[in-house]
Parts: C-alpha cells; sequence; structure tokens
C-alpha cells in the first residue's frame, strides 16, 4: 500500500515537532500538512510553501480565513527533493472552502450576509467563486 507524507500541527503538537514539520513542508518532504485552527489560534506561525489551501468549514474567527489566505503569498517555495533549479517558479494559488448550510454563520463573517444568504438554502448554486 502506497503512503502518504504529510505534516499535522496541532496545539499540542511539541515545539521541535512543529519546526521540523514546518522545514520538511517547505522543502517539499512533506506534500500536505494538517493545521488546526486552534494552532493557528495559538501560535499563528507563517507557514510558508503552501499552493493550495482547503478549509474543512469555515473558521470561527472570521480574521482567520484572510490570515491562512496570506499563507499563499509567498512567492517561493523550496524545489522538491531531486528537483534542479533551486526554487519552483511562481504557480496558480488556490483557496477551496468545504461548507453546507449549518455553516451559514461562519460563511457570513466571511463574505457577509447578503451573500452567504444567496450561497446556501435550497435554491443555491453548488459551487462558487468569491475573493
Amino acid at each position: 500500500s502506497e503512503r502518504l507524507r504529510f505534516a499535522a500541527l496541532s496545539e499540542y503538537t511539541p515545539a521541535p515537532d512543529v519546526t521540523r514539520s514546518r522545514a520538511r513542508f517547505f522543502h517539499g518532504y512533506s506534500p500536505f500538512m494538517l493545521v488546526t485552527e486552534r494552532f493557528h489560534y495559538y501560535h499563528r506561525y507563517l507557514l510558508r510553501g503552501a499552493d493550495t489551501v482547503v478549509f474543512y468549514g469555515l473558521p470561527e474567527n472570521a480574521e482567520f480565513y484572510p490570515e491562512v489566505v496570506r499563507f499563499l503569498a509567498d512567492k517561493r517555495r523550496a524545489a522538491a527533493p531531486g528537483d534542479a533549479g533551486g526554487y519552483k517558479s511562481a504557480i496558480p494559488k488556490r483557496v477551496f472552502v468545504l461548507y453546507d448550510d449549518f455553516d451559514r454563520l461562519s460563511l457570513e463573517r466571511v463574505v457577509g450576509k447578503e451573500r452567504a444568504k444567496s450561497m446556501t438554502g435550497p435554491l443555491s448554486l453548488k459551487k462558487y467563486l468569491f475573493v
């Protein structure tokens, strides 16, 4: 069976493991990093090297959404092991948010009341693009 390499950071992760996980993610040894909302609340690290952010539900604190999206502002990422050329060139950055009708209050805090109303409910579309 294939093993998926990933880094995981929670509020209980010891400091040496946080440093190691961040470095492994930045240098491409771990292609995925799972970060809890509580970890971000307590530590507020800049997690460099992200090309894609996936929110499994919107954060309870609306300020976290733009803070986490700013992780994508890092223009360079270390090349993966075995890659030549040092840094990867800038590639498209993406943010995905998985939510349902029960996440409406969290969605309102990020996109506003009227927009959240149109993005939830029986007449809503299945996919949205918002900046």
